[in-house]
């Protein structure tokens, strides 16, 4: 009986390599397959909201509508998560639901989506004409709520004003300071006028002589000539100090950035749409 000759030395480290990685990737791949919507809402908390929403639209974009609204839903579930961001997320949200024809949940989506954007919009390059007939109807059916949410114009702002006080604080928003500084500056100012007006009544220029009526009030003035250089430097301090303090409060207009602009592609009637997406 001939001897049965030895397995190749490199056919069996092939099959130890295949089991070892059977075995570390089983578990991975089980839990990938079983992750559900509350794996996916607590990865939303590890990962960027910025990365978790490139997924979800990637996911959109593949017609997995379900795991878009899943990963959409994990980044709303996140309290700390920025405003863009949310919006985002929720208007992804509503295309999920919409696509799934859970109408009831795309619309309470895309009314949050409006209520952190009232002028937000789909792009019906992008977005199938029935959704957008669908969130526009949402709009209008909920224009009065809405309309509560609508930014208030920015008060222009002028740097000049800070070189008047108490106009400066009042532009700042400082109200109280703004009170006091008028209230100590007026004081100032009228007691520097009246000695003032006191002292040239009394006083002779050329002989430095003061009286009134018959009577001397030398000393008199020299007391009124005190009181008129604390109430001046006290005016003039008011004014340095109102000016200094507008300038460091002062904040300018924002001027208007443009927002994120995203690659997206959305499923048609008849096909897929490709273009690009964003807020200005």
């Amino acid at each position: 009986m001939s001897a049965r000759p030895p397995r190749p030395a490199a056919s069996l480290a092939w099959m130890m390599t295949t089991l070892a990685l059977t075995v570390l990737l089983w578990p991975r791949a089980s839990q990938a397959q079983d992750e559900g919507p509350a794996e996916r809402g607590a990865r939303a908390q590890v990962l960027s909201p910025a990365a978790i929403l490139a997924e979800a639209g990637d996911a959109l974009t593949a017609g997995e509508y379900q795991r878009a609204a899943d990963l959409a839903r994990g980044v709303l579930a996140n309290p700390d998560v920025e405003p863009l961001d949310r919006s985002e997320a929720w208007r992804l949200t509503g295309l999920a639901w919409f696509f799934l024809e859970r109408f009831n949940d795309a619309e309470e989506a895309f009314l949050e989506y409006l209520i952190l954007d009232v002028d937000g919009r789909l792009d019906p390059a992008l977005v199938p004409p029935e959704a957008i007939v669908f969130f526009e109807d949402v709009r209008a059916r909920n224009a009065a709520e809405l309309r509560k949410y609508r930014p208030k114009a920015e008060p222009r702002r002028y740097r000049a004003l800070n070189l008047l006080p108490p106009l400066g604080q009042l532009q700042n928003g400082h109200r109280t300071k703004a009170w006091v500084l008028t209230g100590l500056g007026a004081f100032s100012l009228a007691t520097n006028l009246t000695t003032y007006v006191i002292l040239q009544r009394w006083c002779d220029g050329g002989t430095e002589v003061c009286q009134s009526g018959g009577e001397s009030r030398d000393g008199q003035a020299r007391t009124l000539r005190s009181i008129n250089w604390v109430a001046g430097l006290t005016f003039i301090g008011v004014l340095a100090y109102g000016m200094y303090d507008g300038f460091s409060h002062y904040r300018p207009n924002r001027v208007p950035t443009a927002r994120r602009v995203n690659l997206r592609i959305f499923p048609t009637t008849g096909g897929a749409a490709v273009g690009l997406e964003g807020r200005f």
